[in-house]
């Protein structure tokens, strides 16, 4: 997920700013230009918290079902709740351009469409965003969230203890493995991927098991994603 945060913060939201900076006459003399700004700003910054929150209370949450532990205040279909229409405000943007703005100067035509276009393209990647986190990372949560909640009591301090130290317990070449795994690669393919042999592989993957006792691949999956081993737009559906 850190990797498409910062696609999106630091180079496609920017740019369509600057574009938008290019199209439109915002020098002071038309309102409507200057609103239009404001508009993609406030959004940039409804974007930039929704991210944040991500980073230090969803993920945090998870590492904490990780090792075993269920804060009582939160649950992750707030999560799922928290990112609707994320994109739609950029719909709305659209819109209130090709409906509204008039533009003061002449030849802005193509800038307009460059503008628009970006604008079109990155409602479409926020919008799949907020799909691939809902089709994948929340139910695999969720399950995470009943098994947390069926596991014996004398056990979570001891999973508490360990949940802290796994990231650090797996290899490097281990956690090659786990990217690959989760991002749909077959134990073959990832093999031939790392130039080692297909037993190699079943030997990592068992020591790898051993080591998290995370046994599935959901559970792999929020694992990997929680300790930023794999970004979610890399993981197939």
């Amino acid at each position: 997920m850190c990797r498409s945060k910062h696609y999106f913060l630091n180079f496609q939201l920017p740019t369509i700013r600057r574009k938008l900076l290019e199209a439109i006459d915002c020098s002071g003399q038309d309102h409507v230009a200057l609103l239009i700004l404001k508009f993609f700003d406030e959004y940039m910054g409804d974007v930039r918290a929704h991210m944040t929150f991500e980073d230090k209370k969803v993920f945090t949450y998870v590492r904490g079902l990780l090792s075993g532990v269920r804060p009582d205040n939160y649950s992750i279909c707030r999560f799922s709740k928290s990112h609707v229409g994320v994109d739609k405000k950029l719909q709305e943007l659209k819109n209130i351009i090709i409906k509204y703005y008039r533009p003061q100067a002449t030849g802005t035509d193509e800038l307009m469409n460059m503008l628009l276009f970006d604008i079109v393209s990155c409602e479409n990647d926020l919008r799949k965003h907020c799909e691939l986190e809902d089709a994948l990372f929340v139910p695999v949560v969720e399950q995470l969230e009943t098994e947390v909640e069926q596991q014996p009591a004398s056990s979570l301090g001891k999973a508490e203890e360990s949940g802290k130290a796994d990231a650090e317990a797996l290899s490097e070449r281990e956690k090659e493995i786990v990217h690959y795994a989760v991002c749909g690669l077959t134990n073959k393919e990832i093999a031939a991927r790392l130039y080692i042999s297909f037993n190699t592989v079943l030997t990592h993957r068992k020591n790898i098991s051993r080591k998290l006792d995370i046994h599935s691949l959901a559970g792999l999956t929020i694992y990997a994603i929680a300790n930023g081993i794999v970004d979610i737009d890399e993981v197939k559906k």
